[in-house]
């Protein structure tokens, strides 16, 4: 099974999300009345203080969540419970979470959770967020422990639907990739990055295939082989990949054909950054380009020194 969550920016992909909401909040929960467009859409949506994030299996979409920053607006929690009570207005950026929706099939999944979460973490840590707040659905409660949130109420109705009001302080989320941006000070490429989980034993890079995209692993391990993979009395076994590597960034400098294969060696999630995405960041802003010069030169050094 592999899982890939992505914001989503494209009218096709907004529009799926709009249709999602509506297949699992309408047909399969039943929390509002059916709409004739088959799609569940809200003012916040038009705003630009939001974003959408879905999550795919196997390139099929099967949940997505919104984030709202706070603004003269409000935020769509306020709807729900004053989350401002819990949490000073001064010196902070609330950023509310909704529309969280998965099918009926894949509730209960953690990594299909987890993944999303975590996008939804990174995007507001690249927009200098400090809290994330939320009125879940109280089934939700363990799942949502185990991301880090804390719930900040007992279970409360609001308009006959008991919610959970929960919340997290972003100072807190320290996984390895929000780790290695604030390092490598490119804290404003996390949103432009896209989470996928591997299977162990699943290919996540093939030799002589043209590179696309760098891979950071956030959990996880994996092996670098060299050979073909439909010739298994080919393959060697060059390196290991660790939580906190990069691999693959010279796919974002230059069009060329992969020079090994990269297999992941049990369960792995990793952070993927396209080409396209990052010359047009680059072209914006060139100076942009200095991380990834840095990790190559860093790269580089590090061969020389064990020729």
């Amino acid at each position: 099974m592999s899982i890939k969550v992505m914001a989503a920016i494209s009218p096709e992909a907004l529009d799926t999300v709009f249709k999602l909401r509506h297949e699992v909040f309408v047909e399969q929960g039943a929390y509002f009345a059916p709409r004739e467009d088959k799609r569940l859409v809200d003012r916040f949506d038009a705003f630009d203080t939001s974003v959408n994030f879905m999550a795919f299996v196997d390139d099929i979409p099967i949940g997505a969540l919104r984030l709202t920053i706070n603004s003269c607006v409000g935020i769509p929690a306020d709807d729900f419970y004053n989350f401002h009570q819990h949490i000073p207005i001064e010196e902070t950026l609330v950023i509310s979470v909704g529309q969280f929706c998965i099918k009926d099939k894949y509730r209960g999944n953690l990594p299909i959770l987890n993944s999303l979460m975590m996008m939804a973490f990174y995007w507001a840590i690249s927009k200098q967020g400090t809290h994330i707040v939320a009125p879940f659905n109280p089934p939700l409660q363990a799942l949502m422990r185990r991301c880090g949130f804390k719930k900040v109420s007992e279970i409360i109705d609001v308009h006959g639907v008991n919610i959970l009001p929960m919340a997290i302080d972003l100072k807190k989320v320290r996984d390895s990739f929000t780790i290695f941006s604030q390092k490598q000070n490119i804290v404003f490429f996390m949103e432009n990055f896209f989470r996928q989980y591997f299977v162990a034993g699943e290919t996540i890079i093939k030799q002589n295939e043209q590179g696309d995209a760098a891979y950071f692993i956030v959990e996880g391990k994996a092996k670098v082989v060299i050979g073909d993979m439909d010739k298994p009395e080919t393959l060697k076994t060059v390196n290991h990949l660790n939580k906190g590597e990069l691999f693959g960034e010279i796919a974002l400098l230059c069009d060329s054909d992969r020079t090994a294969n990269v297999i992941a060696e049990e369960d792995t999630q990793v952070m993927v950054l396209e080409r396209n995405i990052f010359l047009a960041q680059v072209k914006k802003d060139p100076e942009k380009l200095q991380f990834i010069l840095d990790l190559l030169g860093k790269r580089f050094a590090n061969m020389t020194r064990h020729l």
